[in-house]
């Protein structure tokens, strides 16, 4: 399938091109990326696609991507131009379908490397998409280094001007979706002879993103009961600083969705492809208690660290502070999927191995993949 914009494979991205119909999802569209279409790793595992058909849309949280060679960003609306983004003169366009309404964004190049002919240009929303939304990116006016319009590829402009390009028959099968394409924009007041670029995306749907961890947050609040998981204290220190008046460490018992409690485990699913519980698993846990907690009523709060952090990063002096200064008591475990520990699983997947079975309780039980999956 020859991509709108053939420069890169895959480009324009995310893109309703690369999913089916299925009236089994949320959405009504399931992610079908193309065979041998991810990049290769370093090493020369090239990923498997198959993990990516469980999503019945794409994040909201992607840029819409494409190269076109020689593009400046002269004229498009920039991180201290946003207001330019939601109006009828933007060169840059994000059209949610359903609402009608623009999404406000702002348009930049990929400035991560050095190569002037490899860049590529970012279309960012600065609001979250809805779950579930279609959306029209569109691109007009865009000019070179010169000041000159950007020519459209052979592809889209075939789409566009409704002219034969025999040397692809993909571009045929994508007419009716373009024609519904274009007659949205232009019953939004965008005319489809400006256009340089257009494509559409579908975004994953609120129950295909939430809906097995909030399978998970629910048996598993059911199993432990109100009063919580079994839990074991290791060790108290009284007056740890001028902050804290308790540092607590400890080991919890919780249920285990996964196949193994370490890094690199991955979620059992039932027939339905929900997360089936396997046993119990025992995880570190510290929590900070402020002297402010013995004057008044306090609340919990969970720290959350980042890619390759653990939660011993809590006790930083400023989160110390934070918790005294406005009577939080602070909790924290390692986020096991993205903690330090998980630095081979990361550097695994960044190397390709996204391909992974999630074994099941039964033979009957699905067997699908998918990349690394949080703990429960």
């Amino acid at each position: 399938m020859r991509p709108a914009r053939p420069h890169y494979c895959l480009f324009p991205f995310p893109n309703n091109v690369y999913t089916t119909a299925d009236a089994t999802t949320p959405t009504g569209r399931r992610v079908a990326l193309p065979r041998n279409s991810l990049p290769m790793s370093t090493g020369g595992i090239l990923p498997e696609i198959d993990v990516f058909a469980e999503l019945d849309g794409f994040s909201g949280g992607l840029p819409g991507m494409v190269h076109m060679p020689g593009a400046t960003i002269t004229g498009l609306p920039g991180p201290w131009s946003i207001e330019l983004s939601v109006t009828p003169d933007s060169p840059t366009i994000i059209l949610d379908v359903d609402t009608g309404e623009l999404v406000p964004h702002f348009t930049e190049l990929d400035m991560s490397h050095g190569d002037d002919a490899r860049r590529t240009l970012l279309i960012r929303p600065v609001t979250r998409p809805r779950d579930g939304a279609r959306l029209i990116y569109a691109v007009r006016n865009v000019v070179d280094a010169g000041g000159e319009p950007l020519a459209p590829s052979p592809a889209f402009a075939a789409l566009r001007d409704l002219t034969p390009f025999p040397d692809d028959p993909s571009i045929d099968a994508r007419r009716p979706l373009y024609a519904d394409i274009f007659q949205r924009l232009e019953a939004a007041g965008f005319v489809r002879d400006e256009l340089q670029l257009a494509w559409d995306y579908t975004v994953s749907s609120t129950e295909n993103t939430t809906g097995r961890l909030l399978h998970i947050r629910d048996h598993a609040l059911a199993q432990v009961g109100a009063a919580g998981p079994a839990y074991e204290i290791e060790s108290v220190t009284e007056d740890c600083d001028e902050f804290i008046a308790l540092c607590v460490e400890g080991e919890m018992t919780v249920p285990l969705y996964l196949d193994k409690p370490e890094s690199g485990g991955r979620m059992i699913l039932d027939d339905a492809g929900l997360p089936t519980q396997n046993g119990t698993a025992t995880y570190p846990f510290t929590v900070l208690i402020p002297y402010s907690a013995f004057t008044a009523p306090s609340a919990p709060v969970a720290y959350g660290h980042g890619l390759l952090g653990s939660r011993s990063q809590v006790k930083a002096s400023h989160f110390r502070q934070f918790a005294e200064d406005y009577n939080y008591i602070l909790f924290a475990v390692d986020w096991v999927g993205m903690a330090e520990d998980d630095i081979v699983t990361i550097v695994g997947a960044l190397g390709g191995n996204l391909h992974h079975p999630r074994r099941s309780p039964t033979a009957a039980s699905r067997a699908s993949s998918t990349s690394s999956s949080p703990r429960g």
